[in-house]
């Protein structure tokens, strides 16, 4: 389990280490008002990537596997990809009548991140982890280089922001397109294409698409309301915000979903759901090991590194703090969702979603008007703990989902006390704020890491 997850380190270590440059430059080269029209344009491609095009790179992580035993994977890579190119065909032809080489431009960014998380998915299905790692890193490090020209060379506007998030997608599906035709995984004939495959998927992954929809919409839903009400420099703060605490939750989860996802098909396939359920259920712990400690970590010093690093979000401290909160419980509907993905259950999840979904926008129309960034973020809490509750309660009728609640006991116990003794020592150094979060955070990490080791040697955990 934990070598699995090792060897998806660098898929998530790199691109984070690399995306925190880039948003120190976002901070600091552009406007609050030009980061959230990005951040529309950038919600708007997700969501129509989401409706049209996830269900493949869902379902070719449930269904690669079961063809690949046969020697026929190139037959659900072909179907896929001749589907993707058909949809972004008919896409182009509905949208240039009305939006000129504008529309045109909109669709191949959709296009691009459609193909490359598609082809990404299929590394992971095959589990080529080498591979894997290097598209998913030097995808955030061309962006880097491009918007590095920009600053230096140019201005980082909405538009070269834009561009610099997608010429790497587009050139690397493009480059992994000639690979997979090399390898016979690509294939223009009719023996390629099966419609069994995409009726299965169809069935499987619409469904999850849906549902990706509607996390697009407990997420980002609000941005659009924000715009509305309070304009898009407050768009622009809100987003910064989010996307700190993005990077420092949701990223340190993906690291063990990575390596969850595979291993939990292959357990359920070969060997019932017994085995799948106890596997679920030990990273679950894990990743309760892994996240109070970040989410405290954020809550004490979030305010020294906005001030240092991001003096024009500064303000948008207080919104990471309690943001942070709501993704939290964000990042536990990763294991819940197995439970329906794993029994191809997957329209429990839409079901969910949608009571979600319309209740996020509900409190977002209340609360955004009356107290502004406040109330997103609140409904945004909310909403995301219902979702929670709602996945275990209907989880339990296909897996068992069973919360380390001794485990996050013990946690919380250790967390709470070496917290108290950092505040002090931090009470105590006369040192400038930002070295003193350092230092502070240094002390915490290796306290905490000595701590879990004695757990576990002593079967506390």
């Amino acid at each position: 389990m934990i070598k699995t997850i090792i060897g998806y380190l660098p898929s998530i270590v790199i691109p984070t280490i690399i995306s925190l440059i880039t948003t120190v430059i976002y901070g600091n080269y552009m406007e609050p008002e030009s980061y959230g029209e990005y951040n529309i344009f950038l919600t708007t491609v997700s969501i129509v990537n989401t409706l049209l095009f996830s269900f493949m790179s869902s379902s070719v992580l449930r269904f690669y596997n079961s063809f690949e035993n046969n020697h026929q994977q190139f037959k659900v890579v072909s179907t896929y990809v001749l589907t993707t190119l058909g949809l972004l065909l008919i896409l182009n032809v509905f949208i240039f009548p009305f939006k000129g080489f504008e529309g045109v431009f909109l669709v191949c960014c959709i296009g691009f991140i459609g193909i490359i998380n598609l082809f990404t998915n299929i590394l992971r299905a095959s589990e080529n982890i080498k591979w894997f790692n290097i598209i998913k890193s030097l995808i955030p490090l061309c962006t880097l280089f491009i918007v590095l020209y920009y600053v230096f060379y140019g201005t980082l506007n909405t538009k070269n922001a834009i561009l610099s998030m997608y010429i790497p997608m587009g050139f690397l599906s493009f480059i992994m397109a000639l690979v997979f035709l090399k390898q016979g995984l690509i294939r223009f004939n009719s023996e390629a294409y099966e419609k069994k495959i995409f009726k299965d998927s169809i069935k499987y992954g619409m469904p999850l698409a849906f549902s990706g929809l509607l996390y697009l919409v407990l997420s980002s839903s609000n941005r659009y309301l924000i715009s509305y009400f309070l304009g898009n420099t407050q768009v622009g703060i809100y987003s910064f915000a989010y996307r700190i605490a993005e990077l420092s939750l949701v990223n340190v989860t993906m690291i063990i979903i990575l390596a969850t996802h595979t291993q939990l098909v292959k357990e359920y396939d070969q060997f019932g759901k017994q085995r799948a359920e106890k596997l679920l259920n030990k990273y679950l712990s894990l990743h309760f090991i892994i996240i109070i400690p970040v989410v405290i970590l954020m809550t004490f010093y979030v305010d020294e590194f906005m001030n240092v690093i991001f003096p024009v979000y500064s303000e948008g401290a207080i919104i990471v703090k309690f943001t942070i909160i709501g993704t939290m419980f964000f990042t536990i509907s990763a294991y819940t969702d197995k439970a329906f993905q794993l029994t191809k259950n997957t329209r429990v999840i839409l079901k969910i979603l949608l009571i979600c979904g319309l209740l996020n926008i509900l409190l977002n129309l209340i609360l955004i008007p009356k107290i502004g960034i406040e109330g997103a973020i609140i409904a945004t809490i909310f909403t995301y703990v219902v979702y929670v509750w709602l996945s275990v309660k209907l989880s339990e009728k296909y897996i068992k989902i069973v919360f380390p609640f001794k485990t996050i006991f013990y946690l919380l116990v250790v967390n709470i006390l070496i917290s108290l003794l950092i505040f002090v020592i931090d009470k105590n150094l006369l040192i400038n704020n930002i070295s003193r979060s350092i230092l502070g955070i240094t002390i915490y990490i290796i306290l905490y890491s000595l701590s879990i080791y004695f757990l576990y040697k002593n079967k506390r955990i």
